[in-house]
């Protein structure tokens, strides 16, 4: 399998989870890790199509991709740089997938995406309405998504903020 963005926080306890499941490569901005536990940590941008069809050269064909890459709306980037992470990234990513027929592609996009809902609980079936740029960015990669619909397996979890220990 491959993980992007797995060296986040998220990533991280994702990595620790599928270790006995996978083989795992994770591709990440971040430095990476020396390899451990067989894992393999690859630097690379998911912006960078060479990046992308290099990593998938040589350590697919992967069974799952799990999409965790995003940039974050924390100020440190600006938002053009946000949305292109999050959307033409997220393409990116799916194109590969696609290219060398993965199985199974796994986005985490947000709950924030939905905006302030009009009744609760929410269902899937609400329309997403956010109201600020990371919401929008993670709403329009799954429109994007779309488009891949037919070609492999997508899941998509709008996660929460999410928090826990180390958080």
């Amino acid at each position: 399998a491959l993980i992007t963005g797995g060296l986040g926080f998220l990533g991280s306890h994702l990595v620790n989870f599928l270790i006995k499941e996978y083989d795992l490569v994770v591709f990440d901005k971040l430095e990476p890790l020396e390899e451990k536990n067989g894992v393999k940590y690859i630097k690379g941008n998911i912006l960078s199509i060479e990046d992308l069809k290099g990593v998938f050269k040589r350590y697919g064909p992967f069974e799952t991709v799990y999409h965790l890459a995003s940039e974050m709306p924390d100020k440190s980037s600006p938002d053009r740089i946000l949305w292109e992470t999050n959307v033409r990234g997220t393409v990116n990513v799916a194109r590969e997938a696609v290219k060398n027929k993965t199985g199974s592609f796994i986005f985490t996009s947000s709950n924030i995406a939905y905006g302030i809902p009009e009744k609760l609980p929410v269902k899937e079936s609400d329309p997403l309405n956010s109201l600020e740029i990371y919401g929008k960015s993670k709403a329009q990669a799954e429109k994007e998504l779309e488009s891949f619909k037919n070609e492999i397996s997508i899941q998509i979890f709008r996660c929460p903020v999410i928090s826990g220990v180390g958080r």
